[in-house]
């Protein structure tokens, strides 16, 4: 048995016995190296320094060897989050389904959702998250709204939130932007959407999945929203983008979905189906290296502040969404978009090709 094993087994101090170590007691009488014995007195000045400085040492190597005995404390490693990217393909989806944390939203129609849908996803119509009250169409529904129907379908303040379509609508980027803004930040879309699962072969279901309600608390976020008044303000600011994601026609106001048509002063219009590719019949979206190659050689680059917008915000959410997923870190979505400023007559508006178009 080894010097530190004995100290610690139950025969000595560690568990009650003898101490292994005799200690100096005051007044002991110290043995002579002859065999004889000296009075404490008699103890020459360096002799005294040792015996004062014994008891210390003894100490100190005690508690050292109490402290070896003692139980190791452990720290249980923190919880690997399942979130790594806002982008996920549909086999890393099937691997992930029975994680607890994993929350999957169906953005389909409800009658597709019947017909077939990703095990385990509920669903949700775009209408719920949508303010009918507000005079200006397809704004974003309020907090409380949006918590109450989030903790509805399961979503809780530890949930990922993977959300998906038939793979080429703009609806997932809508529901990424509304829970970004409201404070989520494990979120992601599925590439592909559910043409690309099917493609795939993988396991669907036709049951509606059922979840416990979640306690997800809503919390907005006002960096990542515009309203008309800020918008207006960044006409010309150095450091921002205005981005108008409609078509080239609506943009230039040869269709007109407004009182008015054309585009806000200064921005720049890049169709949202330009993040997309089509390959064997499933909408994705295009590798990141060359959609980085998109935005910044229209001078749309990371360190520029971006505000998107289109005529409903829907569409602006798709490219909100591309944005971040591309590690934009100044990205708003103005939500009134072209519904509002197209009909606002007191907002300026130009018409034509081009940032550089003549205003009216």
């Amino acid at each position: 048995m080894g010097l530190l094993s004995r100290i610690c087994s139950p025969r000595w101090g560690v568990a009650g016995g003898n101490p292994p170590i005799p200690l100096y007691v005051k007044g002991a009488v110290p043995k002579r190296r002859d065999g004889g014995f000296s009075r404490p007195g008699g103890l020459s000045n360096v002799g005294r320094r040792k015996a004062a400085v014994l008891p210390l040492l003894f100490l100190s190597v005690a508690l050292a060897l109490l402290a070896a005995c003692a139980p190791k404390q452990t720290q249980t490693p923190p919880a690997k989050s399942l979130f790594t990217s806002f982008l996920v393909e549909a086999d890393w989806l099937n691997a992930n389904l029975s994680a607890p944390e994993l929350a999957l939203i169906d953005l389909r129609a409800a009658a597709d959702y019947r017909q077939g849908h990703i095990p385990g996803a509920v669903n949700l119509s775009m209408a719920q998250i949508t303010d009918p009250r507000n005079p200006v169409r397809g704004m974003l529904a309020p907090r409380a709204e949006m918590e109450s129907i989030m903790r509805g379908l399961g979503v809780s303040q530890d949930s990922l939130v993977a959300i998906y379509d038939d793979g080429g609508a703009p609806g997932p980027g809508r529901l990424f932007w509304a829970l970004h803004y409201y404070g989520m930040e494990r979120i992601a879309v599925l590439n592909g959407g559910y043409a690309g699962w099917r493609k795939q072969g993988l396991p669907t279901d036709t049951a509606a999945a059922t979840k416990a309600a979640g306690n997800y608390t809503a919390t907005p976020n006002p960096s990542r929203s515009a309203d008309k008044d800020y918008v207006k303000r960044s006409i010309g600011k150095a450091g921002t983008v205005i981005l108008d994601v409609r078509s080239p026609a609506e943009y230039e106001g040869s269709v007109k979905s407004a009182q008015r048509g054309g585009h806000i002063p200064g921005a720049i219009n890049v169709d949202w189906t330009n993040n997309l590719a089509t390959v064997d019949g499933v909408a994705r979206l295009k590798p990141a290296d060359e959609l980085r190659r998109l935005y910044e050689g229209l001078g749309i680059t990371r360190d520029k502040e971006v505000i998107v917008h289109c005529q409903t915000g829907v569409r602006a959410g798709q490219t909100y969404f591309t944005l971040r997923y591309l590690g934009y870190g100044q990205v708003r979505l103005y939500d009134g978009s072209w519904e509002e400023w197209g009909n606002d007559a007191s907002l300026p508006v130009a018409v034509g090709k081009g940032s550089d178009a003549p205003m009216r």
